[in-house]
């Protein structure tokens, strides 16, 4: 907060440290310092505001896995490289029952058509997708889907 002096400048009034636990900046309104202020205004309290981003959210693992291992399309489906079909992937498909934090053991590039199949069950039934994650899983731990679109 400003005051002026009998100069007419503006100085600032000490109000003291800020209340917020652990805070040690000076205070400049409503006994907070001006971070911890603005909090309180926003969002109804000083200890508000952004949090630390959950590392095993679904972007968190999916970004995760285009860092490790780049972009889907870069990679052939798997789905269709088992019929012997070779059309380029376009998204990373987590593997079903697995809990999606390694890049390379628990993700497989599939191309839109198999993702949708695979995820919601349209063609294929549950254990054949069951048994479809698990060969797929295999086949990758064996080094068959290694190989990237030229």
């Amino acid at each position: 907060m400003r005051s002026t002096n009998t100069a007419g400048q503006f100085v600032r009034v000490n109000f003291g440290q800020c209340k917020v636990p652990g805070c040690t900046k000076d205070a400049v309104c409503h006994q907070m310092c001006q971070t911890h202020n603005r909090r309180n205004h926003l969002y109804g309290s000083p200890t508000a505001g952004r949090t630390a981003p959950d590392p095993n959210s679904y972007s968190a693992l999916h970004n995760r896995v285009l860092r490790a291992r780049g972009p889907a399309k870069t990679y052939e489906c798997v789905h269709c490289l088992e019929d012997d079909i070779h059309t380029p992937a376009r998204d990373w498909a987590t593997i079903h029952g697995l809990d999606g934090t390694d890049p390379w053991e628990d993700y497989v590039p599939l191309c839109k058509l198999c993702h949708n199949r695979y995820d919601y069950g349209t063609i294929y039934s549950l254990e054949v997708e069951e048994a479809s994650s698990i060969k797929m899983k295999a086949n990758w731990a064996a080094g068959v889907y290694g190989t990237k679109v030229a």
